[in-house]
């Protein structure tokens, strides 16, 4: 812990006299707070160091899945993790037996799974901010152990959950995950976008979404960009307004690239297919709502 009470207490006791030491307490007071913000910033990444156990690796998604649906059953709460969320340049998958801040704690779940899986390891780990294994989410759905080999459209990517975080504070999860459909064009891909607080509570905003993408928010409402059906060689989108709850406002249909004119109004381009084809794009303003400020949106204009 940062004693800055002492710290300013010895800065005190060897502060210079007269109107020229002025100038050098200014200094030494810079200093100090620099010192200060330093040591903060050490303390936060020593909070962010992990030990992790490691049962199996691939740089598979798909096998990494299905190890992990052999593994699961050794332990509860296991997880899937790509290294790059260790800040390593490596994109290789883990199955994680446990993730623990205590060495002696990760030992004890590493001796239990070393009685089914010889080669496991302890791994220290430098935790990306912001990251799926910031959050103790799994890269990769359990669900993806289930895809059929003879699949041809599928690739890591269609495979691999992610985190996008919002200027706002918030962040995005995209969660990608298969279903058996054995008539579906998409050969079973699905994605499913959550909503996650600052107090990390997740909010579920669409089970199934198209390429979400263009997220965009404001102080009460988030909205983003579903592809919901084709024309020709087109992709044609719904723009989707939640509230910060998770709470669907409205659907836009036939437009995207969404951006925010204020707290009830939206801008888009929408969609439109003419005789020959081709796809046309114009500009387009919506109102969202009559807009009614939570009461944390209120405490804060009052601070």
């Amino acid at each position: 812990m940062v004693n800055k009470g002492k710290i300013l207490e010895i800065l005190e006791s060897t502060r210079p006299r007269g109107k020229k030491a002025e100038s050098i307490m200014m200094y030494r007071l810079f200093v100090v707070g620099v010192v200060i913000a330093l040591m903060s910033v050490i303390l936060i990444v020593i909070a962010d160091e992990v030990w992790l156990v490691v049962g199996a690796s691939d740089k598979s998604a798909m096998q990494i899945a299905k190890k992990e649906n052999k593994l699961s059953t050794l332990v509860d709460n296991s997880l899937v993790v790509q290294m790059i969320d260790c800040s390593q340049s490596n994109r290789m998958f883990a199955w994680l037996a446990a993730v623990s801040t205590s060495r002696s704690n990760a030992e004890s779940v590493l001796d239990k799974v070393r009685k089914s899986v010889k080669d496991a390891y302890l791994m220290q780990c430098q935790v990306k901010a912001n990251s799926l294994l910031a959050h103790r989410i799994t890269a990769v759905d359990s669900s993806i152990a289930d895809v059929p080999a003879n699949v041809v459209n599928w690739s890591d990517e269609d495979c691999v959950s992610e985190i996008r975080s919002l200027p706002q504070g918030a962040d995005i999860l995209i969660i990608r995950y298969f279903e058996n459909d054995p008539e579906d064009p998409l050969e079973g891909r699905r994605e499913a976008v959550k909503l996650i607080d600052r107090s990390g509570e997740q909010y579920t905003l669409e089970k199934y979404c198209i390429d979400p993408e263009g997220f965009v928010q404001n102080k009460e409402q988030i909205a983003f960009v579903c592809a919901r059906e084709q024309a020709g060689t087109h992709l044609l989108h719904s723009v989707v307004v939640f509230d910060s709850q998770g709470k669907k406002i409205k659907e836009i249909e036939y437009c995207r690239s969404p951006s925010w004119l204020g707290m009830d109004k939206l801008e888009c381009n929408g969609e439109t297919v003419g005789p020959d084809g081709d796809l046309v794009l114009h500009p387009r303003q919506v109102e969202i709502g009559v807009h009614k400020p939570s009461t944390l949106y209120v405490a804060e204009l009052l601070v």
